[in-house]
């Protein structure tokens, strides 16, 4: 559900998936890592309407830890 939203508002996934060699910390699960023209975008998504639904969905079924970075310019 949150792949159209995903490109509705600009996003492009970088990298996803379970494979991620967790080196430190507790973190499990599948990996995805998204990036936005910037990080208002990025806000703007997450609070979307079509991202609220997925939101939802996706709590009904897993435990999630979501952050937006600031990334780093040249």
């Amino acid at each position: 559900m949150a792949g159209p939203a995903i490109k509705k508002y600009g996003g492009k996934v970088l990298a996803r998936g379970p494979d991620a060699d967790r080196l430190e910390g507790n973190v499990s699960g599948i990996v995805m890592m998204i990036e936005f023209e910037s990080k208002e975008a990025a806000n703007t998504f997450y609070h979307s309407e079509e991202y609220q639904a997925a939101k939802a969905v996706r709590e009904e079924c897993s435990d999630t830890d979501f952050m937006i970075i600031e990334g780093v310019h040249d």
